[in-house]
């Protein structure tokens, strides 16, 4: 009865490279999704922006809306605008240009 066959165990070399290859690629198909142009990293980055945007929008019409109240008037008047923006925010700086002002808060 001659020679018997060994059972082979373990992975092939070429079932080795198929995985690392299949690795690579979605290594590479992840990394483009996290930080591509429209990646989540940048869509998170605007989703952020988007949102102290609309706080920072919120907190001077709260401030509007209570300097608003404590005029006669029922007009925003600057210097009680500029009260509710202290109590709200805090800290500022006002720059005056060509008639106009230019208020800054440090948030």
């Amino acid at each position: 009865m001659g020679r018997q066959m060994k059972k082979q165990q373990g992975i092939t070399l070429i079932a080795l490279v198929v995985t690392v290859v299949v690795l690579i690629i979605l290594a590479a198909i992840s990394i483009t999704a996290l930080n591509g142009d429209n990646g989540t990293v940048e869509n998170s980055k605007e989703a952020r922006d988007k949102t102290e945007i609309s706080n920072e929008a919120e907190i001077v019409k709260i401030s509007a809306a209570q300097a608003s109240s404590k005029s006669m008037s029922g007009m925003v008047e600057r210097d009680n605008l500029e009260k509710a923006l202290d109590e709200n925010i805090g800290e500022r700086k006002i720059y005056f240009n060509r008639g106009r002002y230019k208020i800054y808060y440090r948030i």
